[in-house]
Protein backbone atom coordinates (compact mmCIF):
# COMPACT_ATOMS: atom_id res chain seq x y z
CA UNK A 1 0.00 0.00 0.00
CA UNK A 2 1.43 3.37 -0.98
CA UNK A 3 0.44 6.77 0.33
CA UNK A 4 -2.70 7.47 -1.72
CA UNK A 5 -5.50 8.17 0.72
CA UNK A 6 -4.97 10.83 3.32
CA UNK A 7 -7.24 13.00 5.40
CA UNK A 8 -7.88 16.37 3.87
CA UNK A 9 -7.01 19.52 5.77
CA UNK A 10 -7.82 23.06 4.68
CA UNK A 11 -4.92 25.30 3.75
CA UNK A 12 -6.52 27.95 5.86
CA UNK A 13 -6.69 25.86 9.04
CA UNK A 14 -5.35 27.75 12.00
CA UNK A 15 -2.11 26.80 13.67
CA UNK A 16 -2.30 24.12 16.32
CA UNK A 17 -1.50 24.89 19.94
CA UNK A 18 1.24 23.22 21.93
CA UNK A 19 -0.83 20.13 22.65
CA UNK A 20 -3.04 19.84 19.57
CA UNK A 21 -2.66 17.74 16.46
CA UNK A 22 -4.01 18.74 13.05
CA UNK A 23 -7.56 17.45 12.90
CA UNK A 24 -8.61 15.01 10.21
CA UNK A 25 -11.88 15.07 8.30
CA UNK A 26 -13.84 12.29 6.70
CA UNK A 27 -13.06 13.45 3.18
CA UNK A 28 -10.17 11.65 1.50
CA UNK A 29 -7.88 12.66 -1.31
CA UNK A 30 -7.42 10.05 -4.00
CA UNK A 31 -3.87 9.94 -5.44
CA UNK A 32 -1.13 12.28 -4.35
CA UNK A 33 -2.16 15.66 -2.90
CA UNK A 34 -1.91 18.40 -5.51
CA UNK A 35 -0.30 21.74 -4.80
CA UNK A 36 -1.37 24.92 -6.47
CA UNK A 37 1.57 26.84 -7.98
CA UNK A 38 3.92 23.85 -7.81
CA UNK A 39 4.95 24.30 -11.44
CA UNK A 40 5.88 27.91 -10.70
CA UNK A 41 8.67 26.64 -8.45
CA UNK A 42 10.56 25.56 -11.56
CA UNK A 43 11.33 29.24 -12.06
CA UNK A 44 14.24 28.59 -9.67
CA UNK A 45 15.90 26.48 -12.38
CA UNK A 46 15.55 28.88 -15.30
CA UNK A 47 18.83 30.22 -16.76
CA UNK A 48 20.05 33.68 -15.75
CA UNK A 49 22.05 36.15 -17.81
CA UNK A 50 25.52 36.97 -16.46
CA UNK A 51 27.30 40.33 -16.70
CA UNK A 52 28.40 39.53 -20.26
CA UNK A 53 24.85 38.87 -21.38
CA UNK A 54 25.45 35.13 -21.61
CA UNK A 55 22.91 32.71 -20.20
CA UNK A 56 24.07 30.64 -17.22
CA UNK A 57 22.34 27.44 -16.20
CA UNK A 58 21.88 26.42 -12.56
CA UNK A 59 24.26 23.52 -13.14
CA UNK A 60 27.02 26.03 -13.95
CA UNK A 61 26.85 28.43 -11.02
CA UNK A 62 29.58 26.48 -9.20
CA UNK A 63 31.98 28.35 -11.49
CA UNK A 64 31.19 31.53 -9.54
CA UNK A 65 32.19 30.01 -6.18
CA UNK A 66 35.21 31.78 -4.67
CA UNK A 67 38.43 30.00 -3.78
CA UNK A 68 38.43 28.27 -0.42
CA UNK A 69 40.96 27.41 2.28
CA UNK A 70 38.90 25.01 4.39
CA UNK A 71 35.49 23.38 4.72
CA UNK A 72 33.90 26.45 6.31
CA UNK A 73 35.09 28.62 3.41
CA UNK A 74 33.72 26.16 0.86
CA UNK A 75 30.38 25.93 2.66
CA UNK A 76 30.00 29.70 3.02
CA UNK A 77 31.10 30.42 -0.55
CA UNK A 78 28.66 27.94 -2.06
CA UNK A 79 25.90 29.28 0.18
CA UNK A 80 26.67 32.81 -1.04
CA UNK A 81 26.47 31.85 -4.73
CA UNK A 82 23.24 29.87 -4.32
CA UNK A 83 21.76 32.68 -2.22
CA UNK A 84 22.54 35.16 -4.99
CA UNK A 85 20.95 32.86 -7.60
CA UNK A 86 17.75 32.39 -5.58
CA UNK A 87 17.54 36.10 -4.71
CA UNK A 88 17.34 36.93 -8.41
CA UNK A 89 14.42 34.53 -8.77
CA UNK A 90 12.29 35.90 -5.93
CA UNK A 91 10.65 38.78 -7.89
CA UNK A 92 9.41 36.30 -10.50
CA UNK A 93 8.25 33.86 -7.82
CA UNK A 94 6.29 36.63 -6.12
CA UNK A 95 4.74 37.62 -9.40
CA UNK A 96 3.52 34.05 -10.01
CA UNK A 97 2.68 33.02 -6.42
CA UNK A 98 0.54 35.76 -4.82
CA UNK A 99 0.88 34.79 -1.14
CA UNK A 100 4.67 35.25 -1.34
CA UNK A 101 4.21 38.98 -1.87
CA UNK A 102 3.53 39.50 1.83
CA UNK A 103 6.79 37.80 2.86
CA UNK A 104 10.08 39.69 3.02
CA UNK A 105 12.67 38.58 0.43
CA UNK A 106 15.26 38.01 3.14
CA UNK A 107 12.93 35.69 5.03
CA UNK A 108 12.17 33.69 1.89
CA UNK A 109 15.91 33.24 1.38
CA UNK A 110 16.39 32.12 4.99
CA UNK A 111 13.62 29.55 4.59
CA UNK A 112 14.77 28.13 1.26
CA UNK A 113 18.51 28.05 1.95
CA UNK A 114 18.83 27.62 5.68
CA UNK A 115 15.71 25.69 6.68
CA UNK A 116 14.54 28.62 8.85
CA UNK A 117 10.85 28.19 8.12
CA UNK A 118 9.91 30.20 11.20
CA UNK A 119 10.98 33.25 9.19
CA UNK A 120 8.16 32.90 6.64
CA UNK A 121 5.29 33.43 9.04
CA UNK A 122 3.42 31.28 11.52
CA UNK A 123 0.36 31.21 9.26
CA UNK A 124 2.34 29.16 6.72
CA UNK A 125 3.45 26.49 9.19
CA UNK A 126 1.27 23.41 9.18
CA UNK A 127 -0.54 24.44 6.01
CA UNK A 128 -0.35 23.33 2.37
CA UNK A 129 1.78 26.38 1.76
CA UNK A 130 4.46 24.85 3.97
CA UNK A 131 4.55 21.83 1.65
CA UNK A 132 4.96 24.17 -1.32
CA UNK A 133 7.82 25.94 0.45
CA UNK A 134 9.39 22.55 1.17
CA UNK A 135 9.27 21.75 -2.56
CA UNK A 136 10.96 25.08 -3.30
CA UNK A 137 13.59 24.37 -0.63
CA UNK A 138 14.15 20.95 -2.20
CA UNK A 139 14.84 22.56 -5.57
CA UNK A 140 17.20 25.03 -3.88
CA UNK A 141 19.07 22.20 -2.17
CA UNK A 142 19.38 20.43 -5.51
CA UNK A 143 21.16 23.48 -6.90
CA UNK A 144 23.47 23.60 -3.87
CA UNK A 145 24.11 19.85 -4.08
CA UNK A 146 25.12 20.13 -7.73
CA UNK A 147 27.62 22.88 -6.88
CA UNK A 148 29.23 20.74 -4.17
CA UNK A 149 29.52 17.72 -6.44
CA UNK A 150 31.09 19.62 -9.33
CA UNK A 151 33.59 21.48 -7.15
CA UNK A 152 34.62 18.23 -5.46
CA UNK A 153 35.01 16.47 -8.82
CA UNK A 154 37.34 19.21 -10.05
CA UNK A 155 39.32 19.54 -6.80
CA UNK A 156 43.05 18.87 -7.23
CA UNK A 157 45.28 17.35 -4.55
CA UNK A 158 45.98 20.74 -2.97
CA UNK A 159 42.30 21.56 -2.56
CA UNK A 160 41.50 18.06 -1.31
CA UNK A 161 44.13 18.55 1.39
CA UNK A 162 42.39 21.79 2.43
CA UNK A 163 39.24 19.73 3.01
CA UNK A 164 41.21 16.88 4.64
CA UNK A 165 40.03 14.50 1.93
CA UNK A 166 41.75 11.88 -0.19
CA UNK A 167 40.68 10.93 -3.73
CA UNK A 168 38.90 7.93 -2.23
CA UNK A 169 36.99 9.85 0.48
CA UNK A 170 36.21 12.54 -2.11
CA UNK A 171 34.58 9.94 -4.36
CA UNK A 172 32.62 8.56 -1.40
CA UNK A 173 31.49 12.06 -0.48
CA UNK A 174 30.20 12.67 -4.00
CA UNK A 175 28.31 9.37 -3.91
CA UNK A 176 26.74 10.33 -0.60
CA UNK A 177 25.75 13.76 -1.91
CA UNK A 178 24.17 12.20 -4.98
CA UNK A 179 22.32 9.71 -2.78
CA UNK A 180 21.27 11.80 0.21
CA UNK A 181 19.57 14.53 -1.81
CA UNK A 182 16.97 11.86 -2.66
CA UNK A 183 15.73 12.22 0.92
CA UNK A 184 14.14 15.53 -0.08
CA UNK A 185 11.25 14.20 -2.17
CA UNK A 186 10.75 11.52 0.48
CA UNK A 187 10.39 14.18 3.16
CA UNK A 188 8.04 16.32 1.07
CA UNK A 189 5.69 13.36 0.73
CA UNK A 190 6.07 12.55 4.42
CA UNK A 191 5.29 16.19 5.27
CA UNK A 192 2.03 16.04 3.31
CA UNK A 193 1.18 12.76 5.03
CA UNK A 194 2.01 14.20 8.47
CA UNK A 195 -0.22 17.22 7.92
CA UNK A 196 -3.20 15.26 6.71
CA UNK A 197 -3.16 11.97 8.59
CA UNK A 198 -4.53 13.08 11.95
CA UNK A 199 -3.26 12.21 15.41
CA UNK A 200 -1.00 9.12 15.55
CA UNK A 201 -2.33 6.10 17.38
CA UNK A 202 -0.84 5.43 20.80
CA UNK A 203 0.81 2.28 19.48
CA UNK A 204 2.59 4.22 16.72
CA UNK A 205 6.37 4.30 16.94
CA UNK A 206 9.32 5.96 15.25
CA UNK A 207 9.07 3.84 12.11
CA UNK A 208 5.54 2.37 12.26
CA UNK A 209 3.05 4.72 10.62
CA UNK A 210 -0.73 4.61 10.49
CA UNK A 211 -3.46 5.81 8.14
CA UNK A 212 -6.80 7.26 9.29
CA UNK A 213 -9.29 4.45 9.74
CA UNK A 214 -6.62 1.79 9.26
CA UNK A 215 -5.28 0.06 12.37
CA UNK A 216 -2.64 -1.88 10.44
CA UNK A 217 0.92 -0.50 10.87
CA UNK A 218 2.95 0.56 7.84
CA UNK A 219 6.52 1.65 7.14
CA UNK A 220 8.15 4.45 5.16
CA UNK A 221 9.15 1.89 2.52
CA UNK A 222 5.53 0.77 2.15
CA UNK A 223 4.00 4.26 2.01
CA UNK A 224 6.67 5.78 -0.23
CA UNK A 225 8.18 2.86 -2.19
CA UNK A 226 9.74 4.79 -5.06
CA UNK A 227 11.76 7.19 -2.89
CA UNK A 228 12.66 4.59 -0.26
CA UNK A 229 13.82 1.92 -2.71
CA UNK A 230 15.94 4.46 -4.55
CA UNK A 231 17.80 5.23 -1.31
CA UNK A 232 18.05 1.54 -0.40
CA UNK A 233 19.65 0.66 -3.75
CA UNK A 234 22.14 3.49 -3.57
CA UNK A 235 23.27 2.68 -0.02
CA UNK A 236 23.59 -0.97 -1.01
CA UNK A 237 25.75 -0.02 -3.99
CA UNK A 238 28.09 2.06 -1.80
CA UNK A 239 28.50 -0.89 0.59
CA UNK A 240 29.06 -3.41 -2.21
CA UNK A 241 31.71 -1.36 -4.01
CA UNK A 242 33.98 0.12 -1.32
CA UNK A 243 37.19 1.88 -2.32
CA UNK A 244 40.30 2.66 -0.31
CA UNK A 245 38.22 4.51 2.28
CA UNK A 246 37.21 1.16 3.79
CA UNK A 247 40.80 0.75 5.08
CA UNK A 248 40.62 3.98 7.12
CA UNK A 249 39.86 3.86 10.86
CA UNK A 250 36.12 3.32 11.04
CA UNK A 251 35.91 2.36 7.35
CA UNK A 252 34.44 -1.06 8.03
CA UNK A 253 31.90 0.49 10.40
CA UNK A 254 30.84 2.92 7.68
CA UNK A 255 30.46 0.05 5.21
CA UNK A 256 28.26 -1.86 7.67
CA UNK A 257 26.29 1.33 8.30
CA UNK A 258 25.55 1.68 4.58
CA UNK A 259 24.33 -1.93 4.47
CA UNK A 260 22.06 -1.30 7.44
CA UNK A 261 20.59 1.88 5.99
CA UNK A 262 19.80 -0.04 2.81
CA UNK A 263 17.89 -2.63 4.83
CA UNK A 264 16.02 0.08 6.74
CA UNK A 265 14.83 1.91 3.63
CA UNK A 266 13.82 -1.35 1.97
CA UNK A 267 11.88 -2.86 4.89
CA UNK A 268 8.10 -3.14 4.66
CA UNK A 269 7.62 -5.24 7.78
CA UNK A 270 7.02 -2.84 10.73
CA UNK A 271 8.58 -5.14 13.35
CA UNK A 272 11.70 -5.66 11.24
CA UNK A 273 11.87 -1.94 10.43
CA UNK A 274 12.13 -1.14 14.14
CA UNK A 275 15.02 -3.58 14.49
CA UNK A 276 16.76 -2.09 11.46
CA UNK A 277 16.33 1.41 12.90
CA UNK A 278 17.89 0.36 16.21
CA UNK A 279 20.77 -1.37 14.42
CA UNK A 280 21.39 1.66 12.19
CA UNK A 281 21.40 4.01 15.22
CA UNK A 282 23.87 1.73 16.99
CA UNK A 283 26.22 1.72 13.98
CA UNK A 284 25.87 5.51 13.74
CA UNK A 285 27.08 5.81 17.35
CA UNK A 286 29.94 3.41 16.59
CA UNK A 287 30.86 5.55 13.59
CA UNK A 288 31.00 8.66 15.77
CA UNK A 289 33.29 6.89 18.20
CA UNK A 290 35.72 6.21 15.35
CA UNK A 291 37.94 8.65 13.45
CA UNK A 292 36.21 8.19 10.10
CA UNK A 293 36.20 11.65 8.44
CA UNK A 294 32.69 11.51 6.94
CA UNK A 295 29.54 11.51 9.07
CA UNK A 296 26.11 10.69 7.65
CA UNK A 297 23.33 11.48 10.11
CA UNK A 298 20.22 9.32 9.85
CA UNK A 299 16.68 9.92 11.12
CA UNK A 300 16.81 9.95 14.92
CA UNK A 301 14.04 12.32 16.00
CA UNK A 302 10.48 13.32 15.20
CA UNK A 303 10.45 17.10 14.93
CA UNK A 304 7.38 17.33 12.76
CA UNK A 305 5.02 14.71 14.13
CA UNK A 306 6.26 12.58 16.98
CA UNK A 307 6.66 9.71 17.46
CA UNK A 308 7.31 9.34 13.72
CA UNK A 309 10.94 9.93 12.79
CA UNK A 310 11.33 12.58 10.10
CA UNK A 311 13.18 11.36 7.00
CA UNK A 312 16.66 12.86 7.27
CA UNK A 313 20.13 12.50 5.81
CA UNK A 314 22.86 14.99 6.71
CA UNK A 315 26.45 14.82 5.45
CA UNK A 316 29.24 16.31 7.56
CA UNK A 317 33.04 16.32 7.72
CA UNK A 318 35.19 15.98 10.82
CA UNK A 319 38.34 18.11 10.54
CA UNK A 320 41.17 19.20 12.88
CA UNK A 321 39.37 22.43 13.83
CA UNK A 322 36.24 20.51 14.86
CA UNK A 323 38.43 18.19 16.94
CA UNK A 324 39.74 21.23 18.83
CA UNK A 325 36.18 22.20 19.68
CA UNK A 326 35.53 18.72 21.04
CA UNK A 327 38.53 19.01 23.36
CA UNK A 328 37.33 22.43 24.58
CA UNK A 329 33.84 21.09 25.29
CA UNK A 330 35.29 18.38 27.55
CA UNK A 331 35.94 21.06 30.19
CA UNK A 332 32.38 22.32 29.85
CA UNK A 333 31.02 18.79 30.08
CA UNK A 334 32.96 18.00 33.28
CA UNK A 335 32.00 21.29 34.93
CA UNK A 336 28.33 20.70 34.19
CA UNK A 337 28.43 17.17 35.58
CA UNK A 338 30.11 18.45 38.73
CA UNK A 339 27.43 21.15 39.15
CA UNK A 340 24.36 18.89 39.12
CA UNK A 341 24.20 18.58 42.91
CA UNK A 342 23.04 22.23 43.03
CA UNK A 343 19.70 21.04 41.60
CA UNK A 344 19.65 17.76 43.47
CA UNK A 345 20.22 15.63 40.38
CA UNK A 346 23.77 14.42 40.98
CA UNK A 347 22.67 10.90 40.06
CA UNK A 348 22.82 11.90 36.38
CA UNK A 349 26.53 12.77 36.48
CA UNK A 350 27.52 9.64 34.58
CA UNK A 351 24.92 10.31 31.91
CA UNK A 352 26.53 13.66 31.20
CA UNK A 353 30.10 12.44 31.60
CA UNK A 354 29.51 9.55 29.21
CA UNK A 355 28.02 11.68 26.43
CA UNK A 356 30.10 11.49 23.27
CA UNK A 357 30.38 15.07 22.02
CA UNK A 358 31.26 15.33 18.33
CA UNK A 359 31.61 18.42 16.18
CA UNK A 360 31.57 18.48 12.38
CA UNK A 361 30.95 20.76 9.39
CA UNK A 362 27.83 20.06 7.32
CA UNK A 363 27.99 20.17 3.52
CA UNK A 364 24.62 18.64 2.72
CA UNK A 365 21.43 18.71 4.84
CA UNK A 366 18.40 16.93 3.38
CA UNK A 367 15.00 15.59 4.36
CA UNK A 368 13.58 17.35 7.43
CA UNK A 369 16.45 19.84 7.20
CA UNK A 370 14.45 21.52 4.44
CA UNK A 371 12.14 22.94 7.11
CA UNK A 372 14.20 22.64 10.29
CA UNK A 373 17.96 22.56 9.85
CA UNK A 374 19.13 21.83 13.38
CA UNK A 375 22.56 23.06 14.45
CA UNK A 376 22.93 20.24 16.98
CA UNK A 377 21.28 17.05 18.23
CA UNK A 378 21.43 14.84 21.31
CA UNK A 379 20.24 11.59 19.75
CA UNK A 380 20.79 8.72 19.45
CA UNK A 381 22.11 8.50 23.01
CA UNK A 382 24.86 8.90 24.13
CA UNK A 383 25.75 11.08 21.15
CA UNK A 384 25.76 14.87 20.99
CA UNK A 385 26.60 16.17 17.54
CA UNK A 386 27.12 19.86 16.70
CA UNK A 387 27.17 21.07 13.10
CA UNK A 388 29.68 23.85 13.60
CA UNK A 389 29.53 25.72 10.30
CA UNK A 390 25.72 25.82 10.47
CA UNK A 391 25.94 27.04 14.05
CA UNK A 392 28.39 29.77 13.08
CA UNK A 393 26.22 30.92 10.18
CA UNK A 394 22.99 30.87 12.17
CA UNK A 395 23.11 31.22 15.95
CA UNK A 396 26.53 32.83 16.29
CA UNK A 397 26.22 35.31 13.46
CA UNK A 398 22.87 36.60 14.71
CA UNK A 399 23.62 36.52 18.44
CA UNK A 400 25.26 39.97 18.79
CA UNK A 401 22.12 41.68 17.47
CA UNK A 402 19.99 39.78 20.01
CA UNK A 403 22.43 40.73 22.76
CA UNK A 404 22.11 44.37 21.71
CA UNK A 405 18.45 44.26 22.80
CA UNK A 406 19.58 44.31 26.45
CA UNK A 407 20.63 47.49 28.26
CA UNK A 408 24.20 48.00 29.55
CA UNK A 409 25.79 45.43 27.25
CA UNK A 410 28.62 47.75 26.21
CA UNK A 411 29.53 48.45 29.81
CA UNK A 412 29.55 44.76 30.74
CA UNK A 413 31.73 43.62 27.84
CA UNK A 414 33.76 46.81 27.58
CA UNK A 415 36.96 45.50 29.21
CA UNK A 416 37.93 43.53 26.08
CA UNK A 417 39.26 44.66 22.71
CA UNK A 418 36.76 44.72 19.85
CA UNK A 419 38.23 41.57 18.27
CA UNK A 420 38.31 39.67 21.57
CA UNK A 421 34.78 40.79 22.38
CA UNK A 422 33.45 39.79 18.97
CA UNK A 423 35.06 36.34 19.06
CA UNK A 424 34.02 35.72 22.66
CA UNK A 425 30.44 36.91 22.21
CA UNK A 426 29.89 34.86 19.07
CA UNK A 427 31.18 31.73 20.79
CA UNK A 428 28.80 32.01 23.75
CA UNK A 429 25.90 30.45 21.82
CA UNK A 430 28.19 27.51 21.05
CA UNK A 431 28.53 26.76 24.76
CA UNK A 432 24.80 27.28 25.29
CA UNK A 433 23.95 24.74 22.61
CA UNK A 434 26.24 22.08 24.07
CA UNK A 435 24.96 22.72 27.59
CA UNK A 436 21.36 22.48 26.36
CA UNK A 437 22.03 19.13 24.66
CA UNK A 438 23.87 17.79 27.72
CA UNK A 439 20.92 18.78 29.94
CA UNK A 440 18.71 16.31 28.07
CA UNK A 441 20.62 13.61 30.01
CA UNK A 442 18.80 14.60 33.20
CA UNK A 443 15.72 12.38 33.27
CA UNK A 444 16.23 11.27 29.65
CA UNK A 445 13.09 10.55 27.67
CA UNK A 446 13.50 6.77 28.05
CA UNK A 447 13.39 7.00 31.87
CA UNK A 448 10.31 5.90 33.79
CA UNK A 449 9.95 9.43 35.18
CA UNK A 450 9.84 10.90 31.68
CA UNK A 451 7.37 8.33 30.39
CA UNK A 452 4.86 9.33 33.08
CA UNK A 453 4.48 12.68 31.30
CA UNK A 454 2.92 11.17 28.18
CA UNK A 455 4.06 11.40 24.57
CA UNK A 456 3.23 14.98 23.52
CA UNK A 457 3.72 16.65 26.93
CA UNK A 458 7.13 14.95 27.18
CA UNK A 459 8.21 16.43 23.86
CA UNK A 460 7.45 19.91 25.18
CA UNK A 461 8.67 19.50 28.75
CA UNK A 462 11.89 17.80 27.63
CA UNK A 463 12.92 21.00 25.80
CA UNK A 464 11.73 23.22 28.67
CA UNK A 465 13.85 21.07 31.00
CA UNK A 466 17.01 21.19 28.87
CA UNK A 467 16.73 24.95 28.43
CA UNK A 468 16.06 25.92 32.03
CA UNK A 469 18.44 23.42 33.64
CA UNK A 470 21.48 24.57 31.70
CA UNK A 471 20.61 28.21 32.43
CA UNK A 472 20.37 27.44 36.15
CA UNK A 473 23.74 25.66 36.18
CA UNK A 474 25.77 28.22 34.24
CA UNK A 475 26.82 30.30 37.30
CA UNK A 476 28.27 27.15 38.88
CA UNK A 477 29.83 26.00 35.61
CA UNK A 478 31.61 29.38 35.45
CA UNK A 479 33.02 28.85 38.95
CA UNK A 480 34.40 25.48 37.86
CA UNK A 481 36.07 26.91 34.75
CA UNK A 482 33.69 25.25 32.31
CA UNK A 483 32.99 28.39 30.28
CA UNK A 484 34.81 31.74 30.05
CA UNK A 485 33.24 34.97 31.19
CA UNK A 486 31.52 36.42 34.26
CA UNK A 487 28.16 35.62 35.80
CA UNK A 488 26.76 38.98 34.71
CA UNK A 489 27.91 38.50 31.14
CA UNK A 490 26.26 35.11 31.06
CA UNK A 491 23.03 36.50 32.54
CA UNK A 492 22.83 38.77 29.52
CA UNK A 493 23.81 35.97 27.13
CA UNK A 494 21.26 33.47 28.42
CA UNK A 495 18.48 36.04 28.12
CA UNK A 496 19.53 37.05 24.60
CA UNK A 497 19.94 33.44 23.51
CA UNK A 498 16.27 32.75 24.21
CA UNK A 499 14.78 35.59 22.19
CA UNK A 500 14.93 34.06 18.67
CA UNK A 501 12.67 31.20 19.78
CA UNK A 502 9.78 33.62 20.25
CA UNK A 503 9.48 33.59 16.45
CA UNK A 504 8.73 29.86 16.52
CA UNK A 505 5.16 28.57 15.99
CA UNK A 506 3.26 28.38 19.27
CA UNK A 507 3.16 24.58 19.13
CA UNK A 508 6.98 24.46 19.05
CA UNK A 509 8.60 23.06 22.23
CA UNK A 510 11.33 25.69 21.87
CA UNK A 511 8.73 28.44 21.97
CA UNK A 512 7.31 26.88 25.14
CA UNK A 513 10.77 26.74 26.74
CA UNK A 514 11.38 30.43 26.07
CA UNK A 515 7.93 31.47 27.29
CA UNK A 516 8.41 29.52 30.54
CA UNK A 517 11.77 31.23 31.12
CA UNK A 518 10.56 34.76 30.34
CA UNK A 519 7.27 34.33 32.21
CA UNK A 520 9.23 33.42 35.32
CA UNK A 521 11.58 36.39 35.05
CA UNK A 522 8.73 38.87 34.51
CA UNK A 523 6.52 37.35 37.21
CA UNK A 524 9.25 37.80 39.80
CA UNK A 525 10.11 41.31 38.60
CA UNK A 526 13.74 40.47 37.82
CA UNK A 527 13.63 41.93 34.30
CA UNK A 528 11.63 44.58 32.48
CA UNK A 529 11.08 45.54 28.86
CA UNK A 530 10.61 49.14 27.82
CA UNK A 531 11.60 51.30 24.88
CA UNK A 532 12.26 48.16 22.86
CA UNK A 533 14.99 47.04 25.26
CA UNK A 534 15.38 44.53 28.10
CA UNK A 535 16.87 45.41 31.44
CA UNK A 536 17.97 42.99 34.16
CA UNK A 537 16.88 44.73 37.35
CA UNK A 538 18.45 42.43 39.95
CA UNK A 539 21.17 39.93 38.98
CA UNK A 540 21.03 38.01 42.27
CA UNK A 541 17.26 37.64 42.00
CA UNK A 542 17.68 36.66 38.34
CA UNK A 543 19.98 33.77 39.29
CA UNK A 544 17.69 32.59 42.10
CA UNK A 545 14.63 32.78 39.85
CA UNK A 546 16.20 30.64 37.15
CA UNK A 547 17.26 28.05 39.71
CA UNK A 548 13.73 27.99 41.15
CA UNK A 549 12.25 27.55 37.67
CA UNK A 550 14.59 24.61 37.04
CA UNK A 551 13.57 22.91 40.28
CA UNK A 552 9.90 23.33 39.37
CA UNK A 553 10.42 21.46 36.10
CA UNK A 554 12.43 18.72 37.80
CA UNK A 555 9.57 18.27 40.27
CA UNK A 556 7.34 17.23 37.37
CA UNK A 557 9.60 14.25 36.72
CA UNK A 558 9.94 13.43 40.40
CA UNK A 559 6.17 13.43 41.04
CA UNK A 560 5.21 9.74 41.28
CA UNK A 561 1.58 10.67 40.76
CA UNK A 562 2.27 12.51 37.52
CA UNK A 563 -0.03 11.74 34.59
CA UNK A 564 -0.29 12.92 31.02
CA UNK A 565 -3.28 15.09 31.88
CA UNK A 566 -1.45 16.76 34.77
CA UNK A 567 1.53 17.40 32.51
CA UNK A 568 -0.74 18.94 29.87
CA UNK A 569 -2.33 21.25 32.44
CA UNK A 570 1.11 22.35 33.64
CA UNK A 571 2.17 23.25 30.10
CA UNK A 572 -1.00 25.25 29.46
CA UNK A 573 -0.59 27.12 32.74
CA UNK A 574 3.18 27.74 32.72
CA UNK A 575 4.08 27.90 29.02
CA UNK A 576 1.35 30.24 27.83
CA UNK A 577 2.72 33.79 27.44
CA UNK A 578 1.82 36.19 30.23
CA UNK A 579 0.86 39.80 29.51
CA UNK A 580 4.47 41.03 29.42
CA UNK A 581 5.63 38.34 27.01
CA UNK A 582 2.58 38.86 24.80
CA UNK A 583 3.45 42.54 24.70
CA UNK A 584 7.12 42.12 23.81
CA UNK A 585 6.67 39.49 21.10
CA UNK A 586 5.47 41.91 18.36
CA UNK A 587 8.23 44.37 19.27
CA UNK A 588 10.88 41.69 19.06
CA UNK A 589 9.45 40.38 15.80
CA UNK A 590 10.03 43.81 14.29
CA UNK A 591 13.46 44.45 15.84
CA UNK A 592 14.94 41.01 15.19
CA UNK A 593 13.99 40.68 11.51
CA UNK A 594 17.13 39.57 9.73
Amino acid sequence: MSFEKISKKSAEEKESSLLEWPKETEELIISEPKLRYINKILELLRPEENNEGEKMRWTEIYKNVKSYENVVDLSDNINEVVRDWIAKKIPSLKNNIPFLRDIDDKNILSALLDGEFEEIGKEVMGSRREVLFAVAASVTKRIENCAYQKILKEADDIHLQKLYLTPSTRDLLIELLDTSVKANPLFVRFLAYAQLSGRPLKKASAVTLYMPGDKRPHTIAEFFPHESQSLAKRFSSIAEHPQEWVTLPGGNIFKAYMEQLSKLYNEKNPAQAEKHQEAAASLFNNLLESDFPIILTLSTEGYYKEPYYDPELKISLATPDTKKEEVDFKKTQKAMADSLEVLGVKKFQKNIQNSNIRVAHTIGAYGVNLVFNAVAQEKPEPTILMYLNLHMRSDEEKFPSDLALIKNIKEEFGDQTDIQKENYIEKMPRYMTILHELAHNVYPDNSKEAKRLGRRPLTVIDEVKAEIIHKALVPHIIEKGGVPGTKRQWSYALLAGSLPWLKEPKRSPYYAATVYFLNGLFNRDTIRFYGGMFEIKDFEAYEKTVQSLAKEVLALYEDKNMTEKKAERWIIKRCTPNAEVEKISPALQAKTKR
